[in-house]
């Protein structure tokens, strides 16, 4: 699990980086496009029929969610009712929330405050922890979230970006002291299980997150929302089947997983591109939880799962944006190059032909379907079809070393004849690499003799030369089939 977590964590850093800076620049880009606009209310579009209160608490509601500062929603108020004419000057004066009055040096330093402090604690605790009584830590760990709470709701980060993101850091250091808190109630102070202790702490975590998140344009409060709710609800699942390892557990993940994907990719949510992507990163943890109680069929099930997000990025008629189909596509290589390994080596083990067999199904179907232009990168899938049906032919070796080679001799020369029809020519690309592995590994098969050396050496010298020379010949058809003007015909 650890080989699975590194990966995992990578992708979530990179993620809330980008929704950070993302946000960021679309506050400066709001500022520097409409502030002109600002100055010049355009009465004409707002109903006569509005009323003030009905106004009023649409501002309101745009002033929430960061749309505008209240300063604004307040000179706009004043305007429309008119108590208190506002000159064009003084409107241009009001910066948006986007623009940046902190200077970068200064934000900077705030963290470097906040994480000098937060280390500082840590290493008062830890020094005079252990002697402390269970109601001085839960007192410690408490006070210190309310502060950090108080904190963050002090600064206005509806005026400036900079601000907002040192709010999202006091409010995050306070999430974590709230877990610290929930964790000591229950396990120090309860005498709780683990199970129950980390399904209290994640519960009092997803409230506090909530709360601050509100549904507002908060990427870090919104991150750990989503984080602790499915780690709740998976601590839920091994509270409620205690005996089952942690199978159970894995399955309510990956739903959990399931639904935030959905709703991201339905943008039913803020944050909707952050949401999925935590989906689909907790759709891959589910699964692979789910092979610790249940081993075969749990491999299946983590290698049809990173499959499944690999064919929803590919297939053209599921996903339309191009962001939600790089989202997809690279969690799901991600996946499968973690899950593909051990999935096929364990049933290769226990049933080679069988496992072979499926495998170069898989391949075949992948390259009929890219053969008919029913994926979003063809090319790419021609490549992988090959290559899974020369490998389905090679996992049949570890039941039969007997059938592993006609299988793949005879599947290789079936690329090739494939590889003369007009737009397939990376399959007799395939099917070449496959007669240079299949004719080698028959001959040191079925003639094990201590003479094969030369033999082998000859054979495999002339199947390289003859794939050279056949690539030298046919270098005008990859130029043709792979270049920009072919991919255009084949569209029209």
């Amino acid at each position: 699990m650890f080989r699975v977590g590194i990966p995992i964590l990578v992708i979530l850093i990179v993620i809330v980086v980008y929704f950070s800076t993302k946000t960021a620049r679309v506050g400066h880009a709001f500022h520097s496009k409409s502030s002109e606009e600002v100055s010049k209310p355009d009465t004409s579009k707002i109903p006569l029929y509005e009323t003030e209160a009905g106004l009023e608490q649409r501002l309101d509601r745009w002033v929430r969610a960061g749309l505008i500062s209240s300063t604004e929603s307040k000179a706009i108020l004043d305007f429309e009712a008119q108590k208190q004419p506002v000159p064009p000057a003084a409107l241009r004066k009001v910066k948006a929330p986007g623009a940046r009055r902190i200077p970068a040096t200064a934000e900077a330093l705030g963290y470097l405050g906040g994480v000098l402090v937060t280390v500082g604690l840590v290493l008062v605790a830890t020094k005079y922890w252990p002697n402390m009584s269970v109601a001085i830590r839960l007192v410690l760990s408490g006070v210190v979230s309310g502060l950090l709470i108080a904190a963050g709701a002090a600064v206005r980060g509806e005026e400036d970006r900079a601000l907002a993101r040192f709010r999202w850091f006091l409010w995050l250091a306070s999430s974590a002291t709230t877990g610290l808190f929930a964790w000591i109630f229950s396990r120090e102070q309860l005498q709780y299980m683990i199970r129950s202790s980390v399904l209290i702490t994640a519960s009092a975590i997803v409230v506090e997150s909530g709360v601050l998140w509100n549904r507002r344009s908060r990427p870090i409060q919104q991150i750990v929302f989503l984080g602790a709710l499915a780690t709740t609800a998976g601590a839920a699942a091994a509270t409620v089947f205690p005996g089952s390892e942690a199978g159970p557990s894995g399955i309510a993940v990956w739903v959990v997983g399931l639904a935030f994907a959905v709703i991201g990719f339905k943008r039913y949510i803020v944050g909707a591109i952050m949401t999925e992507s935590l989906g689909a990163v907790a759709l891959v943890v589910g699964s692979a939880l789910v092979t610790t109680r249940w081993h075969s069929i749990g491999l299946v099930f983590r290698l049809a799962n990173s499959l499944g997000l690999i064919a929803i990025a590919v297939i053209p008629q599921i996903l339309q944006r191009r962001e939600d189909q790089i989202i997809a596509g690279i969690i799901g290589l991600v996946a499968a190059f973690m899950s593909l390994p051990a999935t096929l080596s364990y049933f290769a083990d226990q049933a080679g032909i069988l496992t072979g067999a499926i495998t170069w199904i898989a391949g075949a179907c992948l390259i009929a379907a890219s053969s008919k232009r029913l994926v979003r990168v063809p090319q790419v899938a021609k490549v992988a079809g090959g290559a899974m049906v020369i490998g389905g032919s090679a996992l049949t070796g570890a039941q039969s070393q007997d059938v592993a080679p006609i299988l793949g001799l005879l599947s290789s020369i079936g690329l090739i004849i494939l590889g003369t029809r007009p737009g397939q020519v990376l399959l007799s690309a395939a099917g070449s690499v496959g007669i240079l592995i299949n004719v080698i590994w028959g001959i040191s098969w079925f003639f094990p003799s201590e003479g094969r050396a030369p033999l082998l050496m000859m054979i495999s010298g002339i199947l390289v030369i003859a794939i050279a020379v056949w690539m030298t010949r046919m270098r005008g058809r990859f130029r043709a089939e792979l270049g920009p003007e072919f991919r255009h015909r084949r569209k029209m």
